[in-house]
């Protein structure tokens, strides 16, 4: 709105360059497939044939920055000396972390122009970007008829099927939700229509806010503020984790007040001082490592140490069950170990398995206590950790939990380690 009827087109050009600098960090993971002598790898070519189109207009006719980068398949392999196929995947995993280079070089830009920013949030406590500050918010929602119209859609969808949409449903949702381009009106008459909405009150803020002139400079802070920040929200519930995240995070506790290359050069430093170890591409902290290896620990000297969580009676479990939920039902009412874990991939059963072990424990004489890292993981259809405990002993405690990860459902001796990398102390330290 301030860029473009507040016509303070610098605001125009900081965005151009946030684009820029995002899209050149994203040239960094492309890569091609190497198929050559049996070979099946990737090949870091760090190129892209990308054609980039700034628009200023949004489907509803609001005022809107943003840029369509449309990649074509192209990327040409150096070592082999011919153009390939892209592989975007590395591209794809780091959406999160491309967005905040975009976000951080732009919010620095806006801050350089004289502007102060509020970082967002949505219902859930989710970072959603910034806001130029003294923007009131409903002037933004004013013109914001798309994300009106997307929220719409989202709850017609959760009264429709009772759970929120997935990111792929959120997509075609504001894709079946949009208007058809209006080609047939010009720029001139377009900034007609859009000024016509605002209030002599909407003029006079969009006015009031532009800077009468350029700050002396915004002094770029230390990044190690942010990274420790990132170490700390990041390694609080995992052990080990991409560089990629760590990055993301920090990133956004720095928003507009550090740069991206001291980052990466802060981060460097610390790993040439222990403070980060590295392999390829995960990291983690001696701290958040020996944390592992007191839960390993703990429940190595568990295993075998207790009565079957079963008892001595013989559960029949519902018909309805598949035999590999049974399966591991059965491994979980015989098990003497003090934790147990079941990892199967979503829709594998996971919680009609559990629904079944309560009633197991149950039966058995056990109480039992549902629990979860988050509220919403206690949703329904979300899949809670079940605590069994020993009426014996209110200090000996054993639990199942079910944790998407493997293709079949089947059970294993838990690890603390974020099962979706399948890292351990071990590939670390060795």
């Amino acid at each position: 709105m301030i860029a473009i009827l507040g016509e303070d087109h610098r605001l125009i050009d900081a965005h151009q360059t946030a684009v820029r600098v995002a899209l050149r960090e994203l040239e960094t993971y492309s890569a091609a497939r190497i198929r050559q002598g049996g070979a099946n790898a990737d090949r870091v070519t760090g190129n892209v044939v990308m054609a980039v189109y700034h628009h200023d207009t949004s489907r509803e006719l609001d005022p809107q920055l943003h840029t369509h980068a449309v990649a074509a398949n192209l990327t040409f392999d150096g070592a082999e000396g011919w153009w390939k196929a892209l592989q975007a995947s590395d591209i794809y995993e780091r959406r999160a972390y491309l967005t905040e280079v975009y976000r951080n070089v732009l919010a620095r830009g806006v801050r350089e122009l004289g502007y102060e920013i509020d970082n967002r949030r949505d219902s859930k406590g989710h970072d959603s970007s910034f806001e130029i500050r003294g923007v009131s918010e409903e002037l933004i929602k004013k013109f914001s008829q798309r994300s009106h119209q997307r929220d719409l859609a989202i709850e017609e969808f959760v009264t429709k099927n009772g759970r929120q949409p997935t990111d792929n449903e959120v997509a075609v949702l504001v894709r079946e939700t949009r208007a058809y381009k209006l080609t047939a009106i010009s720029t001139e008459e377009l900034r007609g229509r859009q000024r016509a909405r605002l209030t002599v009150d909407d003029e006079q803020i969009l006015a009031d806010l532009r800077p009468d002139r350029m700050p002396a400079g915004q002094a770029v802070e230390s990044s190690e503020p942010s990274l420790e920040h990132a170490k700390q929200h990041i390694f609080e519930r995992i052990s080990v984790a991409r560089d990629h995240e760590l990055l993301t995070e920090a990133l956004r506790h720095g928003r507009g007040r550090i740069r991206i290359e001291d980052l990466k050069g802060e981060l460097t430093l610390q790993e040439s001082s222990g403070r980060v170890m590295r392999n390829d591409r995960e990291v983690a902290t001696e701290e958040s490592l020996e944390r592992e290896r007191r839960m390993i620990a703990a429940i190595d000297r568990g295993l075998g140490s207790f009565e079957p969580l079963g008892g001595d009676r013989v559960f029949l479990a519902s018909d309805q069950l598949r035999p590999e939920q049974k399966a591991a039902i059965k491994s979980v009412l015989r098990s003497r170990d003090r934790a147990v874990s079941i990892s199967g991939a979503a829709g594998t059963g996971k919680t009609a398995a559990l629904c079944e072990l309560q009633r197991a424990f149950t039966e058995a004489g056990r109480d039992v206590l549902a629990i979860a890292p988050t509220m919403s993981a206690m949703q329904p259809k979300r899949t809670p950790t079940l605590v069994a405990v020993n009426p014996k002993s209110a200090s000996v405690w054993k639990y199942c939990t079910m944790r998407t990860a493997a293709t079949t459902m089947q059970p294993r001796t838990p690890t603390p380690t974020n099962a979706s990398r399948n890292a351990t102390p071990m590939r670390l330290t060795a």
